[in-house]
C-alpha cells in the first residue's frame, strides 16, 4: 500500500500546476500522508514544502527551482493532524503556539528544518530539506568562475570580515559551507561557527547551534578564548553583533558573516547605521558578495509563453545558478570610499557586477529576456 501510495503522489506531482482537488487524503490514509509528503521532497530540485492554512483547508505547495507551485488541497482537520506530527517530530512545542517557532528532524537519513508561524486561520508551515555535506562536496553547484577565484584570494586570507548578503533562500549557507570545506580542505584550522539554525554538518568545523539570537552575542564575547582561527558568526542583526563581529575580524581572526543588504554598496551603509565607524570598516572587510539565483531555461523552451514540460514541472525552467556581485576591499578601493567617489569603483577590476554574468548566460541561450530584464531592473 505504501509504495503505491508514492507512486500516485509522484504522478500527482508531475501531473498538473495547479492541484484543485483532495490528494489521497482519506481517513485511512492520514497516517501516511506526511511521508508521502517527505518523499516528494527528496526529489531532486525541490526544496522547501508550504502548508498555507485558511478557514476551512490547507493549500500544500512546494517550492522548485525558486518556483512556488500549488500541489495539494487538504481538509483543516487532516492537516491539523499533519502539524501536530511534525511538531512532535521538530521538538517545538504544541502547547504555545501563538509565538514563531523552529525545529528540525531527520527523515531517512535526510535532515528537515520546521519553521511555524501563526495566522488568523491557523499554522503556517515550511518544512526546507537540508543538503548533506556529502551532497555538497559531490554535487556540482554550478557556481561562476569568477567566484570560484575569490575561494583561492579567501584561502589567503589570515584575518579579516568575509560577509555575504542577499535575499533569503539565495543560497548563502550553501555558499559559506562551500567556502569552510575548502579552507579545511587545505589547511589545519580550528573554525568554530554560531548557527541558527544548524544548516550543514560540517567535518572539522566545532559547531555550536544556538535556538535564539540573544545567544549569539553572549557565546560570541566568549568564544576568543578559544583561540579559533576562522569564526562563522550567522547574520549581523544588531548594533552589539555588528560590533563584536567587526572586533573579531580587527583581532587577527578570519570572519564569514551575512547581512540583510540588497546590494554590495549597502552593506556598508547597514554597517555604518549599526554605528561601525567607515574606518574600522573598511580595515576589517576584506570582500563583500551579494548573492541570487538566475532561472535556467528548460530544452523545451520555444519563447516566453511556454508552459514547460513534465521535466521542468511546467515551468519552463530546469535548474536554477547561483550569481554573484562582488566588492574586494583593498587599499586602492578605500581611497574611493574615503573620497565619496564610490561611483568610480563600479569601473575597477575589483568589483564584478550582476550584469556581466547575466550578459554571459543571455548571450547562450540560457536564460530568457525576461529574465534578464527582472534582474537588471532590481540591481
Amino acid at each position: 500500500m505504501k509504495n503505491n501510495l508514492e507512486k500516485i503522489a509522484i504522478q500527482q506531482l508531475y501531473s498538473n500546476k495547479k492541484i484543485n482537488r483532495q490528494f489521497i487524503s482519506t481517513e485511512y490514509n492520514k497516517e501516511i500522508l506526511l511521508e508521502n509528503y517527505l518523499n516528494l521532497l527528496l526529489q531532486e530540485k525541490i526544496t522547501d514544502l508550504h502548508f498555507l492554512a485558511y478557514k476551512d483547508f490547507s493549500l500544500v505547495s512546494y517550492r522548485f527551482n525558486t518556483s512556488l507551485i500549488e500541489f495539494d488541497k487538504i481538509s483543516k482537520k487532516t492537516y491539523e493532524n499533519i502539524l501536530t506530527k511534525i511538531q512532535i517530530l521538530s521538538g517545538i512545542d504544541i502547547i504555545n503556539d501563538r509565538d514563531p517557532s523552529d525545529g528540525s528532524f531527520t527523515f531517512y537519513n535526510h535532515r528537515f528544518r520546521v519553521s511555524l508561524i501563526k495566522n488568523i486561520n491557523g499554522i503556517n508551515c515550511v518544512i526546507r530539506k537540508l543538503k548533506d555535506i556529502s551532497d555538497l562536496i559531490k554535487e556540482n553547484l554550478n557556481y561562476p568562475e569568477i567566484f570560484i577565484s575569490y575561494v583561492e584570494k579567501i584561502k589567503l586570507l589570515k584575518n579579516g570580515l568575509v560577509l555575504f548578503s542577499g535575499p533569503t533562500g539565495s543560497g548563502k549557507s550553501t555558499a559559506l559551507a562551500y567556502i569552510l570545506i575548502n579552507l579545511l580542505k587545505d589547511s589545519q584550522k580550528k573554525i568554530i561557527t554560531i548557527e541558527n539554525p544548524l544548516e550543514y554538518n560540517i567535518p572539522g568545523a566545532q559547531q555550536i547551534e544556538i535556538k535564539d539570537d540573544s545567544e549569539k552575542t553572549s557565546i560570541l564575547k566568549n568564544i576568543l578564548r578559544h583561540d579559533p582561527d576562522i569564526l562563522m558568526t550567522g547574520e549581523i542583526r544588531t548594533e552589539e553583533m555588528a560590533k563584536l563581529t567587526i572586533e573579531a575580524a580587527m583581532t587577527g581572526h578570519l570572519v564569514f558573516s551575512t547581512i540583510h543588504s540588497n546590494n554590495v554598496f549597502n552593506v556598508i551603509n547597514r554597517l555604518t547605521e549599526k554605528g561601525i565607524a567607515l574606518n574600522d570598516i573598511l580595515d576589517s572587510v576584506k570582500i563583500i558578495f551579494n548573492q541570487n539565483f538566475v532561472r535556467l531555461l528548460c530544452d523545451c523552451y520555444i519563447d516566453e509563453n511556454n508552459k514547460g514540460c513534465q521535466k521542468c514541472h511546467y515551468t519552463g525552467y530546469k535548474s536554477i545558478k547561483p550569481i554573484f556581485e562582488i566588492l574586494e576591499i583593498n587599499e586602492f578601493i578605500k581611497e574611493f570610499f574615503r573620497g565619496d567617489d564610490i561611483s568610480k569603483i563600479k569601473n575597477t577590476t575589483f568589483y564584478t557586477s550582476y550584469e556581466s554574468e547575466l550578459n554571459n548566460l543571455l548571450v547562450k541561450g540560457l536564460i530568457s529576456q525576461k529574465e534578464f530584464k527582472s534582474y537588471m531592473n532590481t540591481n
